[in-house]
């Protein structure tokens, strides 16, 4: 691969504006541990922050690509491949696009390859190689894209081959077939999504507490009265939080309805008295602080900034950020009586 070509993969591999890449199909659906509904709609939107360690695993993996492909693919399947260029579009649905990694020559074998490098301690995910017990995730990126490359190449495409080296030393194979019932009921799904979040615009609900940070960014200061449904769900909490790590889910899951459930205000209250608050807090860029001023820094065992604060105040305000929402907190006493009466 030539730099330039390289460059260019890259350059698409990062760029999810405006369309549904066959990578982010997961996300899209609920199916990607990292990247939520929200976080794929930001994206699409050309709204998303900068993520370099993002950027630095496709960088990687387009690096080893190759790499696994001609020393690992064609010699155990005893094929060739050839790389596609270009960006493939669904003909029903243009924003549904994919990349393919390569395909197997003579295309009349209608096979694709999705090439991934993945940490060995997730291998156990992962079932018999040659068979298509493949995670959710991977699965679902590769169904898209044998969906978009059957609609789109002559030849059509009837097998996606996943192409995976695990922890830098094992490598394996495993084999999808096209489905013509299951494939596009997903491309519909992926439609459906489309027309109601991007060219309605509704915005996706939030499905975990990193979502809710991004959509309710600024607290307006206001309190809002405890109603029935918030008491069900701090009896659930509390409940979840007695159990102990074996209820972690559950609590979880009840953290995030009590964001959604205070949104942009700042507390929920019972009798005039906070019980659930999620206040905005001043956020101070350490590692920015660290590199300017080494040499206070250096005094610290651990950086206390609000010793900082009083002691050199300059130096606080010039690495102050913008200030952001804190950690839920629920007075658990205060809550407890409330819920015994």
């Amino acid at each position: 691969m030539t730099a330039t070509t390289q460059a260019s993969a890259e350059a698409a591999a990062h760029d999810h504006t405006n369309r549904i890449g066959a990578s982010r199909a997961p996300a899209i659906l609920g199916l990607d541990s990292y990247t939520t509904p929200y976080d794929a709609w930001l994206e699409i939107r050309g709204e998303a922050d900068d993520d370099d360690t993002r950027h630095e695993a496709a960088h990687w993996g387009t690096v080893l690509e190759d790499i696994v492909v001609r020393q690992g693919y064609e010699p155990r399947t005893n094929t060739k491949t050839q790389r596609v260029n270009r960006t493939l579009r669904h003909p029903d649905a243009d924003y549904i696009t994919c990349h393919l990694d390569r395909r197997v020559i003579p295309t009349s074998t209608q096979t694709v390859v999705q090439v991934k490098c993945r940490d060995r301690f997730v291998r156990q995910r992962w079932g018999t190689p040659g068979t298509d017990e493949v995670p959710e995730k991977e699965a679902t990126q590769v169904i898209v894209e044998m969906e978009v490359a059957n609609a789109t190449l002559p030849e059509g495409v009837t097998t996606g081959d996943v192409a995976v080296l695990f922890g830098g030393n094992n490598f394996e194979i495993y084999t999808l077939h096209r489905d013509p019932i299951h494939g596009p009921a997903i491309i519909e799904a992926l439609a459906q999504w489309w027309q109601v979040h991007i060219v309605e615009g509704r915005t996706p609900d939030p499905t975990s507490v990193g979502d809710c940070r991004k959509v309710y960014r600024n607290a307006t200061g206001k309190h809002r009265e405890l109603t029935h449904e918030h008491k069900d769900l701090l009896a659930q909490f509390l409940e979840a939080e007695a159990i102990g790590k074996e209820a972690d889910g559950d609590k979880e899951r009840v953290r995030l309805d009590l964001l959604k459930a205070i949104g942009e205000d700042e507390c929920l209250v019972a009798d005039g008295k906070p019980i659930v608050s999620w206040k905005m807090v001043n956020a101070f860029d350490v590692d920015g602080f660290i590199a300017a001023e080494p040499e206070v820094a250096v005094t610290c065992a651990k950086l206390d900034t609000t010793a900082l604060r009083k002691e050199h105040p300059k130096l606080y305000a010039a690495h102050k950020t913008q200030a952001r929402r804190g950690n839920l907190t629920v007075n658990r006493s205060a809550a407890a009586r409330l819920l015994n009466k």
